[in-house]
């Protein structure tokens, strides 16, 4: 699959109030956001379903997300896709490259039309050499995204799957929300994508989101998912028994 990008300009005020506002590159000086800016940093417009990068691709970039929201997967030997992340504006991927990954693992590909800000690997490194807080801040990155790939791995294991699918709904949602309390909370997920974020098939996500809705937790149109009590899928996310329905509703068997 061929990469498919449109290069296109930014006013640099615009561009560096944007790449300051996001973690970890909020930790840069002034002088340095301005050593990025005039290093030929490129921004680039993928139309929805578009390759960025591909396995075994040269590693030597790193994105940030402006606008839309690009899926990580890996890709089976079936020939299958497997997700196993979803970011959104404002997120950073690709980052392995700066901890020595030479050729891409994963491939990433756009969820939605989507612009990035791409950043030489090269130029990133000479900044964490003279910023601590900055090495710091990358390594907390790179930190959190294995912990949540371990954790991940661990559920598929011993978490029952109402569990996993709530605690994917919830990860998303807690990043999205604008407060603690805002409800409801709109995610732009697919049936299919959550099964392979939560290592379930699509009909038994179908299935238990049918039931999620019918409890009142959450509301489905086509291609969005608006979480309506976020406290309540937490507490169902620590639960080992599948959520109970009122008795004038169809039971479905637990799906394990």
């Amino acid at each position: 699959m061929k990469q498919i990008a449109a290069q296109m300009t930014m006013e640099k005020t615009v561009l560096i109030r944007f790449i300051q506002s996001c973690d970890p590159y909020s930790l840069l000086s002034p002088d340095e956001l301005e050593t990025i800016h005039s290093n030929k940093i490129r921004i680039l417009t993928f139309e929805k379903g578009k390759s960025i990068y591909l396995p075994g691709h040269p590693s030597d970039q790193v994105y940030l997300i402006y606008s839309g929201s690009v899926r990580i997967a890996t890709l089976m030997e079936s020939g299958k896709e497997f997700t196993s992340s979803l970011y959104h504006v404002g997120e950073t991927f690709g980052e392995l490259s700066l901890a020595g990954e030479m050729a891409r693992v994963e491939m990433a590909m756009t969820y939605d039309r989507s612009i990035l800000i791409s950043l030489r690997t090269d130029l990133l490194s000479e900044l964490l050499k003279q910023n601590s807080l900055f090495t710091l801040g990358i390594m907390r990155l790179i930190g959190a995204r294995r912990y949540e790939s371990e954790n991940r791995l661990l559920q598929f294991f011993y978490a029952p799957v109402h569990s996993r699918l709530a605690k994917v709904l919830i990860h998303f949602a807690t990043k999205q929300a604008k407060s603690p309390s805002s409800s409801p909370i709109q995610l732009r997920l697919t049936h299919e994508v959550l099964a392979s974020l939560a290592g379930t098939t699509r009909e038994t996500t179908t299935m238990i989101l049918n039931r999620f809705q019918r409890l009142g937790m959450i509301h489905k149109t086509k291609g969005n998912i608006f979480v309506k009590d976020l406290q309540s899928l937490k507490t169902l996310s620590l639960n080992q028994s599948a959520p109970k329905e009122p008795e004038n509703t169809f039971s479905l068997t637990q799906v394990a």
